[in-house]
């Protein structure tokens, strides 16, 4: 199981990172986000992962509930997620900040290899 990280920006003014397609980062796109290392400063607490099927439309990654899942943030952390949670099979993927970050800041994304 193949452990991968990819750096993405959210660029100043902003709230979400460029889509990632998981099929650039694994061959066959099978892949779940395993953790987000943040950047020095953070603007916002709260950090969401939208999830998408074409690359385009925004799709808020939910509980069995139906409660939007929230990564609460700090800044120089790494903050551990549980694979089953965070699938991109193969899609897309973008980081979502509550608020507009008032600089550019550097995220790296950290998944894994679905068996």
């Amino acid at each position: 199981m193949a452990i991968r990280k990819v750096a993405v920006q959210i660029g100043s003014g902003g709230t979400v990172t460029p889509w990632i397609a998981a099929k650039e980062i694994a061959d066959n796109g099978t892949l779940s986000i395993v953790g987000v290392a943040t950047p020095g400063t953070v603007d916002a607490v709260a950090l969401s992962i939208e999830f998408s099927i074409d690359g385009s439309t925004a799709l808020a990654v939910t509980n069995e509930a139906g409660t939007a899942q929230s990564i609460v943030q700090a800044a120089n952390t790494y903050v551990s997620l549980q694979p089953a949670n965070y699938p991109v099979v193969p899609a897309f993927f973008r980081l979502k900040a509550a608020s507009a970050v008032a600089a550019a800041r550097n995220y790296t994304v950290v998944l894994r290899d679905i068996t």
